[in-house]
């Protein structure tokens, strides 16, 4: 649903920023129309609409961090010091996945 909006939005502003096209929706709208539904199909990214990939992300993320924690509890536990580089790895994994699930600032709800 995401995908179709967005080469809805690609669509509609090729076919407004262009002059000669604006012209020509006029005489041929279904030839107008079809090509820059062609053209809109292309620049949106295919990852876009995809699903699986912000559930892959989502799940490597979630991983990273409690695979971090867990560790550290572990190192901690057995007289260990934790190096710094692992609370590095966790506070950017969980960084990461905030600013994932976090609303964008453009976005209505």
């Amino acid at each position: 649903m995401a995908q179709t909006l967005r080469s809805a939005d690609v669509l509609v502003q090729s076919v407004l920023s262009d002059p000669a096209k604006k012209a020509e929706l006029a005489t041929n709208p279904a030839a107008v129309l079809k090509a820059a539904a062609d053209e809109a199909k292309d620049q949106v990214p295919a990852y876009f609409g995809d699903i699986w990939i912000y559930r892959i992300v989502v799940g490597s993320l979630s991983a990273a961090v409690l695979i971090v924690i867990c560790a550290y509890i572990y190192l901690t536990a057995t007289n260990h010091r934790p190096p710094e580089a692992l609370v590095a790895i966790g506070a950017g994994a969980l960084g990461a996945f905030t600013g994932l699930l976090a609303p964008s600032p453009g976005s209505k709800a």
